[in-house]
């Protein structure tokens, strides 16, 4: 008995010393573990801040141009605000501090406008080929779509009363992002979480702009030419289509730009198109023989005098109506100085043109022929005044008998081929008359017939 009652002692002694070291050997445990988690906890904070900061390398591709908005603003200064490829990648604060917003700047959007066409149903345009217009069927003003042009030119845009043709069209526009800065300014996007704006959001946000915009060039683009020139116009309206276009983007600095502009269709309305046929073959023929007549015209004044007829002709004509005004007697002192000032001016221009150097054509041998006929008279009369200023000595002598003898001359040279010459001469003044009868006696004259003999 004593022996186990000291033995229960000594466990009782034991006892609390076990239990002591089993808690040391836990609370070791646990330290150990917390340690453990601790460095994994450090680990992991440290692999979430690289990642963290690595997240904010962002690269741009050669197609796109990218900005930074630090708390919504465009962050940077000058070159600086949109980024390109050529220096990508690029380093931001991560999101929400920064945030990177790619802009396709190189991407072509296309979009075709058919507001100004027959009216098709949703199910009609998705079809290849929509059924044709029924020439019949009278066109509905308000759901038919279709331009107004002019009938004829008018020279004066202003003048009023002209008639008006309707035109059935359809264009293409291609257009790009130009200014990846004024667009994300200017332009409202869709409100998205920045990393989830695509190509197609870009496309969505501009194309009711760019469709009202050109939908109101178009109007009052068309409305300036004729008929003729909306069918067979096929770079002249859609270039100033294009150009009123872009000027507009400009205007409201939307950094958009119009690259190409396509008149796809243009058709009169059906329902006159066999009418305005004709009258287009009719057009058609009078244009080609004005251009044959102003052809002609042209060939005609360069036979007549070359290259300068055109200005030589108007010249004359303006030649002409000076003299005509000069001889108006309703003109005032003042404005006959001023024509004949003009006059003055004008003679000199004449004489320019005039010159043989300039001249060709019939004009020139004409000229040519003036001036030999020029001299020959020339010539012939300074012969004449020679020949007379000879004979003026003897003339102051005896006049008679110089007039008599160069009369008698003159009469030889008249009648030199002449058989026989008679001559009366009545001399005026006298009381009676005289007669002188010359007589040819040369032997080898054939003798006149019996009948002519007494006719004579």
């Amino acid at each position: 008995m004593a022996k186990k009652e000291e033995n229960h002692e000594l466990h009782q002694l034991s006892e609390p010393n076990h239990k002591a070291q089993e808690i040391d050997t836990a609370s070791k445990s646990l330290t150990d573990a917390l340690e453990v988690s601790f460095v994994i906890l450090k680990i992991i904070m440290v692999i979430l801040v690289i990642a963290f900061l690595a997240s904010g390398f962002k690269t741009v591709n050669p197609d796109e141009k990218a900005i930074v908005l630090r708390f919504g603003k465009i962050r940077g200064a000058g070159e600086a605000r949109v980024l390109d490829s050529e220096h990508s990648p690029y380093w931001i604060i991560p999101y929400p501090i920064d945030e990177m917003v790619k802009i396709p700047s190189e991407r072509t959007y296309d979009l075709t406008i058919d507001s100004f066409w027959y009216y098709l149903s949703d199910n009609e345009k998705m079809l290849e080929n929509p059924p044709a217009v029924n020439p019949d069927k009278p066109l509905h003003p308000i759901r038919d779509g279709y331009c107004l042009t002019r009938s004829e030119k008018r020279e004066d845009s202003d003048a009023k009363g002209n008639d008006y043709n309707l035109v059935h069209t359809e264009w293409v526009i291609q257009y790009k992002i130009d200014n990846p800065e004024l667009f994300f300014t200017n332009v409202q996007i869709p409100e998205k979480k920045i990393s989830d704006i695509s190509q197609d959001v870009f496309q969505e946000a501009l194309e009711p702009i760019m469709r009202n915009l050109l939908e109101d060039v178009v109007v009052t683009t068309m409305v300036k030419f004729t008929i003729d020139e909306a069918i067979t116009s096929k770079s002249r309206i859609p270039t100033q289509v294009k150009n009123q276009l872009n000027i507009k983007l400009d205007a409201i600095d939307s950094g958009v730009e119009v690259k190409n502009v396509l008149l796809k269709k243009a058709e009169v309305p059906i329902q006159v198109k066999k009418a305005f046929d004709l009258s287009f073959e009719a057009s058609q023929i009078r244009d080609t023989l004005i251009t044959n007549a102003k052809l002609e015209k042209t060939n005609k004044l360069n036979e007549a005098a070359g290259p300068i007829a055109e200005d030589l002709y108007k010249a004359l004509k303006s030649y002409e109506a000076l003299n005509k005004a000069l001889n108006d007697d309703a003109a005032s002192e003042e404005e006959l100085e001023s024509l004949k000032e003009k006059l003055e001016v004008l003679e000199n221009e004449l004489e320019v043109l005039w010159a043989p150097e300039q001249l060709k054509g019939n004009a020139k041998e004409l000229l040519s022929d003036a001036e030999i006929y020029k001299t020959t008279v020339v010539s012939n009369a300074e012969a004449s005044v020679n020949t007379l200023k000879k004979l003026l000595p003897e003339y102051r002598k005896n006049p008679d008998i110089v007039v008599s003898r160069h009369y008698y001359e003159m009469l030889k040279k008249i009648y030199k081929n002449a058989d026989e010459i008679i001559a009366l001469n009545n001399k005026p003044g006298a009381s009676g008359s005289e007669t002188w009868i010359l007589l040819n006696r040369d032997t080898s004259l054939k003798p006149k017939n019996k009948e002519n003999s007494n006719q004579n």
